[in-house]
């Protein structure tokens, strides 16, 4: 989901487990291993720079460019290490909870993710969180063996039809339990992390493989000029999703006039 400026597709971290030694692990034993280890990789890259530098002298036009796409994500993978090694020396903060069960799935594992997206805000560890909520998961411990993709494609079907209610209500529930946490939780100041948060809800699809007419439930204090409390059918059928996002990253205190596709902020969600 996250992307960098280059339009490259930035990895993420899929298990509670990975997430929580990302965010909390204080493993100083193993510095001089990550050391060997980022070193080792970085002489990878200077080996691929170099032979790739001595080749593209050799190739067409359109062979160079395609070259120069490859060193681009190679330069990508060096902005990590690089990334990776200052994290390393950045002192943790204490974990609010125990190491998780590698092992836990479904509607816990949600709840236990959600609790680590507010502990890495109220910790500073991070500013921004993307994160894309389990389904199949979720499906299996509410006992219904129908795949999620199928849910998409309910058509005339009955079970499918009220399995996708159900999916919709347990997934709302999981959205607000996450809310109320905010509400309860407090940022480094003392306030309500609720209240400095810009959360946005919503999906890349609405019903079969439709990508016009995409909901979005917005939530969060942080965004002081829009209006909350309303239900917003935007009256310009094809308005690009990008201005959403252009409103909400400059209501986040970005300066910035565009974004992706964008053609203008969303005026309507603006007091």
């Amino acid at each position: 989901m996250p992307w960098d400026d280059g339009g490259n597709p930035i990895p993420g971290i899929n298990r509670p487990l990975e997430l929580f030694r990302t965010i909390f692990a204080q493993d100083n034993d193993s510095r001089e291993k990550l050391d060997a280890s980022l070193k080792k990789r970085q002489s990878i890259l200077d080996i691929v720079r170099s032979n790739g530098g001595v080749m593209k002298r050799t190739l067409s036009k359109s062979d160079q460019e395609k070259l120069e796409e490859y060193f681009q994500g190679v330069r990508q993978i060096e902005q990590g290490i690089q990334r990776q090694a200052q994290w390393a020396d950045i002192p943790k903060p204490a974990a609010p909870f125990g190491t998780p069960d590698e092992a836990i799935f479904g509607e816990d594992e949600i709840k236990l993710m959600y609790d680590m997206i507010i502990a890495a805000l109220q910790t500073d560890s991070t500013r921004v969180v993307t994160y894309r909520q389990p389904v199949t998961s979720v499906l299996t411990s509410m006992g219904i063996q129908l795949k999620a993709h199928s849910l998409s494609h309910y058509g005339f079907s009955i079970p499918r039809t009220e399995a996708s209610r159900q999916r919709d209500k347990k997934c709302s529930e999981l959205f607000g339990h996450f809310l109320d946490r905010l509400k309860e939780a407090k940022d480094m100041d003392g306030s309500r992390l609720f209240d400095n948060c810009i959360v946005s809800y919503g999906t890349n699809l609405r019903s079969g493989h439709e990508l016009k007419g995409l909901p979005a439930i917005l939530s969060g204090g942080g965004a002081k000029d829009i209006k909350h409390g309303r239900h917003i059918v935007l009256p310009q059928k094809e308005t690009p999703l990008a201005n959403y996002w252009l409103t909400l990253m400059q209501q986040a205190g970005l300066p910035i006039l565009a974004f992706s596709h964008s053609t203008g902020v969303l005026r309507e969600l603006l007091s």
